[in-house]
């Protein structure tokens, strides 16, 4: 009951504060979806279990930590600021 309350006042929060802020990820209204560009890089698995036993840390951490890392340095060299 009690979480049930809690999603239901979330609810009404998101409804009655529709207003979201504007940032590099979101386009703009009628921005169009541009050409995806991957880029990947092969890692040891090794490497990553050192990490992970000197920071005493699972794979998974690790790993969202390294896409976390991309993700800011890309938007650094995009839009010249940090998030």
């Amino acid at each position: 009951m009690f979480h049930t309350c809690i999603e239901i006042f979330k609810s009404m929060v998101i409804v009655c504060f529709p207003g979201d802020e504007a940032t590099p990820l979101k386009g703009k209204p009628g921005a169009t979806v541009s050409i995806n560009k991957f880029i990947h890089l092969i890692i040891s698995l090794d490497d990553v279990k050192v990490v992970k036993n000197a920071m005493n840390m699972t794979v998974n951490d690790v790993l969202f930590g390294i896409v976390q890392a991309g993700l800011s340095r890309y938007l650094n060299q995009r839009y010249g600021k940090s998030l």
